[in-house]
């Protein structure tokens, strides 16, 4: 936020993509990513990802993919947070946690 507050938005593992904005045009991406979790990611630099992209058509379905997951995802947030009590909210958080971390 402009007074530099912050909310999670979304969560992502090994399931997804972080950063699609930046191939899908965009000039700058409007979120920060916070790792919460120790793990490891594997960032493609953006010229090498269009290039693939525009050769490789599943790669290219696989991030519109994972870009649709997330908006998704944030929307089911956005329900979860308006309608779901705190413990419920809480279990959401755990349960898509533990997806992304396999353990």
């Amino acid at each position: 936020m402009e007074d530099g507050r912050t909310a999670e938005v979304g969560t992502t593992g090994s399931e997804g993509a972080l950063g699609l904005s930046a191939w899908m045009g965009l000039p700058r991406s409007p979120t920060i990513v916070i790792r919460q979790i120790p793990g490891s990611a594997r960032p493609v630099p953006l010229d090498v990802l269009k290039r693939e992209a525009s050769t490789l058509p599943h790669l290219r379905r696989l991030m519109t993919a994972s870009h649709q997951a997330s908006a998704i995802q944030a929307m089911y947030s956005a329900a979860c947070n308006a309608l779901h009590s705190v413990e419920e909210r809480l279990a959401r958080w755990i349960l898509m946690t533990h997806d992304r971390v396999q353990t």
